[in-house]
C-alpha cells in the first residue's frame, strides 16, 4: 500500500457522503418546497394507550353489541347530568358479581325460544368487566361541567370511547374529543364553538365582568391547545370555527381529526314492491300476511314516538332529556341479541306515530338518525316491519325507509318539506351552512331508498308535497297499503 492511500481514501470517501448528505437534504427541501404539504398525522397521546386496541379491533357492529357496556349521555351537559355518567362509568368499572350462575336476561327475552337458565348452585361467580361505549347525542351545555367530564375519561381503567350518536354540540364536543377513542356514526354532526352566556343576570360590578372574563380566555387557550393537540386542524380552521355556529358531519370530522373512526351502517336491500290489499292477484295475499304478523303477540313491538320534550320518569335519567332515548334503548336491546351467535329474533314491528311538531335541525339529528344506524346494523335475517298509522313529516318518515317491511294504512299520509332551524346568535351563513348540510343527507336518503321523483326531492326546500298512500306506495316509499277498517 503506497503512503497516504489508507487515511486519505477514508477522509476522501466521508467527504463524498457528506457531500452527497448535502445535496440529497438540498433536492429533498427542493423538492418539498415546490410540493403541497402532506397533512400531518394527528398528534394522539391516546395512541399509546393499550385501553385503545380493543376498539380498534373491533368491527363496526361491536360498538352496539354486548361485548360492550353501553352509557347513554342524552341530555344537555349539566354538572346533573356529568355527575351521574360519572358515577355510572365507576360502577361500570367494577367486576360484576352473581349468585347461582349466570342467568340470560334483558335483551335475551326478546329471542325465540329465550327462557331463563336454571339456578345454579349458589356460587358467587365474577367476570371482568366489558370495554365501555359512551354514547353521546347532546346540543352541549355548561363548559364547567363539560370540563370535569373530562377527569372521569382519564380515571376509567377500562377501556372507553365515546361514540357521536347523532349530535355533539358545544360542552358534548369537549367530552367527545378527549376520549383514549372517539367513534362517530355517519350521519351524526359535531359543532365547536366560543363560549357565550345565556339566561337572566343579576347586576354584577365591573370588576366581577372583568375577572369572569380573564377566567373565560384562560379557558379558551387551554381549550384551544387540547384541540390542537388532539385533531389536525390548524390554529387558523380553529379560530374560524370558533368564531361560528357551523355543524359539521362525520366526513369533515373524519378530515380534521376530531374523531378515529367513522362506523357506517349496512345497505339495508330496498323492498319490493308488495302492493296494496285488492290490488293485484299476489298483492292481496301478502298484505294478508303483513296483518297476520301485525297481530302476533309474540313478536318484539315497539311505539316509537315521543321524540321532543319526551317525558323521563326515571331516576337514573334527568328530566330534561328530550331527544328519544326510550327508542334507542329499546333497538340497542334488540340489536345487541341479533349480533349474538347463534339468536334468531322473534319478528320487529316499529310502530311509528306522530307526537312531535319539532320539524327543525336537531330533530333529525338527535332523534331520528341515531334510530337510522341501529336500524342499518340489524342483519338481514331479522324481519324488521315498519308501520305507519298516521300522517307523519318527513324527518319522522326516515326510519321506515330503512326497514325491511314499510307498511302504510291508508288514513295515514307523509308531509314532504325541511324546515330550518334559527338560533338568535347564529350568522345567517351558518344557518344556511346547517341547513343545507341536513337537506343533503336528507335527499341522500331518499334517493337510495325510495323511487321519489327527482322534481320532488330536489324542491323539498321550496314547496311542500304531501303524499297519500297510494302516493307512497307508488313512489316505493312504502311496499304495502292497509285498509285500516278492513278486518
Amino acid at each position: 500500500m503506497a503512503k497516504g492511500d489508507g487515511p486519505p481514501s477514508r477522509a476522501k470517501a466521508a467527504k463524498g457522503a457528506k457531500a452527497a448528505k448535502g445535496a440529497k437534504a438540498a433536492k429533498g427541501a427542493k423538492a418539498a418546497k415546490g410540493a403541497a404539504p402532506k397533512p400531518a398525522a394527528v398528534p394522539a397521546p391516546h395512541a399509546a394507550d393499550p385501553r385503545v386496541r380493543v376498539f380498534e379491533d373491533m368491527a363496526d357492529a361491536d360498538f352496539f353489541s354486548d361485548r360492550v357496556q353501553h352509557l347513554y349521555l342524552y341530555s344537555d351537559i349539566t354538572h346533573e347530568s356529568v355527575a351521574r355518567l360519572k358515577t355510572q362509568v365507576r360502577a361500570a368499572n367494577r367486576d360484576r358479581n352473581s349468585l347461582g350462575g349466570a342467568r340470560r336476561g334483558g335483551a335475551g327475552a326478546l329471542a325465540a325460544g329465550a327462557a331463563p337458565a336454571p339456578p345454579g348452585p349458589g356460587l358467587e361467580l365474577r367476570s371482568a368487566p366489558k370495554p365501555i361505549v359512551v354514547h353521546v347525542n347532546s346540543y352541549g351545555g355548561s363548559l364547567g361541567a363539560g370540563i370535569t367530564m373530562m377527569s372521569v375519561l382519564a380515571e376509567s381503567q377500562l377501556p372507553i370511547c365515546v361514540l357521536v350518536d347523532g349530535m355533539s354540540a358545544s360542552a358534548a364536543t369537549l367530552i367527545s374529543l378527549l376520549a383514549p377513542y372517539r367513534v362517530m356514526t355517519r350521519l351524526s354532526v359535531s359543532l365547536v364553538h366560543e363560549w357565550h352566556i345565556t339566561g337572566l343576570w343579576h347586576p354584577k360590578r365591573r370588576s366581577d365582568l372583568n375577572s369572569m372574563l380573564e377566567f373565560s380566555a384562560i379557558s379558551d387557550e387551554a381549550i384551544m391547545q387540547t384541540l390542537l393537540s388532539r385533531t389536525r386542524a390548524t390554529r387558523a380552521q380553529l379560530d374560524e370555527l370558533m368564531a361560528r355556529d357551523k355543524f359539521l358531519d362525520a366526513a369533515a370530522c373524519e378530515a380534521l381529526g376530531f374523531v378515529d373512526r367513522v362506523i357506517d351502517t349496512r345497505p339495508v336491500p330496498m323492498p319490493g314492491k308488495a302492493g296494496a290489499e285488492g290490488s293485484g292477484s299476489g298483492s292481496g295475499a301478502a298484505a294478508a300476511d303483513v296483518r297476520a304478523l301485525l297481530r302476533r303477540t309474540d313478536a318484539n313491538h315497539v311505539q316509537v314516538g315521543a321524540y321532543a320534550g319526551e317525558a323521563v320518569d326515571r331516576p337514573d335519567m334527568p328530566a330534561e332529556a328530550g331527544y328519544g332515548l326510550s327508542n334507542v334503548e329499546m333497538l340497542d336491546k334488540l340489536l345487541a341479541a341479533d349480533l349474538r351467535a347463534g339468536t334468531q329474533l322473534r319478528p320487529i314491528v316499529l310502530h311509528f306515530s306522530s307526537s312531535t311538531s319539532d320539524e327543525s335541525l336537531a330533530a333529525a339529528w338527535t332523534q331520528v338518525f341515531p334510530m337510522i344506524s341501529r336500524l342499518g346494523m340489524l342483519s338481514a335475517a331479522s324481519q324488521v316491519v315498519g308501520v305507519v298509522d298516521a300522517p307523519l313529516d318527513l324527518h319522522e318518515m326516515l326510519p321506515v325507509l330503512f326497514c325491511g317491511r314499510r307498511v302504510m294504512y291508508d288514513t295515514a299520509a307523509l308531509r314532504m318539506h325541511i324546515m330550518y332551524e334559527w338560533k338568535p346568535s347564529w350568522m345567517l351563513q351558518d344557518i344556511y351552512d346547517n341547513s343545507t348540510l341536513l337537506l343533503e343527507q336528507v335527499k341522500g336518503i331518499l334517493r337510495q331508498r325510495t323511487r321519489l321523483p327527482a322534481d320532488v326531492i330536489d324542491n323539498l326546500h321550496r314547496r311542500r308535497t304531501v303524499l297519500t298512500p297510494a302516493e307512497c306506495l307508488r313512489y316505493g316509499v312504502v311496499d304495502t297499503v292497509l285498509p285500516v277498517l278492513r278486518a
